[in-house]
């Protein structure tokens, strides 16, 4: 398999910033007791000249958390919601009420819900620790296409000194958050595939922790699932954009798997191109705050069933600035492996041979797992009559790669004479790849 990179960018990961604002004594700001801050929240995107990336519900913000710690002991003090002073939503100014003068270090949380709010409460005054914190695990969904402010986002620490002023102690730097969420986002050329019915997610996970050091791979105790998003991509310009959120994968066990009819090769053959999020690629596991772009491609050299390669552009989901690029055809040029069953109707099975009882006509099922998005066929090497194959159903394995079933119909032997047959179970783009599997099949005389 190819793969070719291109050099990788640092990016920034604004995606929200807490700035200072003018102190507004009117009365109805209203006076707060001693040991609150107060900062105010702006989604734009000043000095960039790039397009806008993140859609409005994906920086849009209901609801703020400021998380403190003290900093002379690095114990938990307190967590505070946030209240919006001026009713202004995204460009709100914010107060949170710390309760009393202090140094602190704060973590900032933005659309947490009441399970991860319900978890905050678990940490104890001068007992809990930033690492009990960090441990807090977030289960709200990773993002919905549909509503503003369901994403999760949370920012490193920032030291706040908080003095006695009753309005609020202004935060005097910028503070940035970042969702903890990934989106993947699905680009498919057309003479690659026809249509598209359905999109899965293998191992798509839909908890977090709260803070995580990206090159950390525990997942321990942390929830994931198979999601499919059915899907309707047909004619030109097939996308899929804004639907596909995935928490992070350290663990590098993500798998994209697309299906759809080819747009030749075999006209309207199902495949099952699979994208896969881990160290074959550079820089692909599932990070926060990350965008993936995925563009499916004929590979030409040849052209065949189930020969698709795939682009894969890893931006900062905020920025638009690309991190890596990895280049890569999933179509694998290695040997499948098949399964047989150990006995049916008319015939047994052991140690690559099926054993046929009688002379009549029989027939058994091969199922063949392929190691990449290239499929396979099964084809017999010594024989030009007296059997038939036909391919049957496909699915996908549970590791997210194709799986094909072959109906072998050894028919009646009526030459008078015992009669074998050896078969071969082939990948479509290298018949001859190393370790290619056969089996023997025997049929005594009539």
């Amino acid at each position: 398999m190819k793969q070719k990179y291109l050099l990788i960018l640092m990016a920034a990961a604004l995606t929200l910033t807490f700035g200072s604002c003018t102190v507004d004594d009117s009365p109805s700001q209203g006076r707060v007791a001693d040991g609150a801050i107060r900062f105010s929240l702006t989604g734009d995107n000043r000095g960039r000249t790039r397009a806008d990336i993140q859609l409005d519900r994906e920086k849009s913000v209901t609801s703020v958390i400021a998380v403190a710690f003290y900093r002379s002991t690095g114990k938990f003090a307190t967590w505070a919601e946030a209240v919006d002073i001026s009713d202004r939503g995204l460009s709100a100014d914010w107060r949170a009420n710390l309760g009393t003068p202090d140094l602190y270090d704060v973590y900032f949380i933005a659309n947490a819900d009441d399970n991860l709010k319900t978890a905050l409460n678990t940490l104890t005054a001068d007992t809990s620790t930033k690492e009990n914190f960090f441990g807090i695990e977030a289960t709200q969904s990773p993002g919905t296409s549909t509503t503003d402010g369901a994403f999760l986002m949370t920012s490193e620490k920032v030291e706040v000194d908080i003095d006695s002023d009753l309005d609020g102690t202004l935060l005097a730097s910028p503070v940035t958050v970042t969702r903890a969420s990934a989106r993947i986002d699905l680009q498919i050329d057309d003479d690659v595939m026809a249509s598209v019915s359905k999109v899965t997610l293998k191992n798509r996970y839909t908890s977090t922790k709260v803070a995580r050091i990206g090159a950390d791979a525990s997942m321990t105790g942390l929830d994931s699932e198979d999601h499919e998003y059915t899907v309707s991509l047909s004619g030109a310009g097939k996308e899929l954009t804004g639907t596909i959120y995935a928490y992070e994968d350290p663990s590098q066990s993500s798998v994209l798997i697309i299906e759809g009819r080819l747009a030749d090769g075999t006209p309207g053959t199902l495949v099952t191109p699979a994208v896969r999020f881990d160290s074959q690629h550079q820089n692909v596991a599932l990070q926060r705050n990350h965008l993936y772009t995925i563009r499916l491609s004929r590979n030409t050299d040849p052209a065949d069933v189930g020969d698709v390669d795939a682009d894969i552009v890893v931006k900062d989901w905020s920025t638009g600035d690309v991190i890596s690029r990895s280049h890569t055809a999933l179509a694998v040029r290695t040997a499948p492996t098949y399964a047989i069953a150990a006995s049916g109707t008319g015939w047994t099975y052991a140690t690559g041979t099926v054993t046929l009882t009688s002379a009549a006509e029989t027939a058994f099922t091969v199922t063949v797992n392929n190691t990449g998005s290239t499929l396979s066929k099964v084809v017999c090497k010594d024989q030009v009559e007296g059997f038939t194959v036909a391919e049957g159903a496909r699915s996908v394995s549970a590791a997210g790669l194709p799986v094909q079933t072959f109906t072998v119909t050894i028919l009646a032997n009526t030459t008078g004479a015992p009669r074998s047959f050896t078969f071969a179970v082939e990948n479509l783009l290298d018949a001859d790849a190393t370790g290619t599997a056969s089996f023997t099949v025997s049929q005594p005389a009539s």
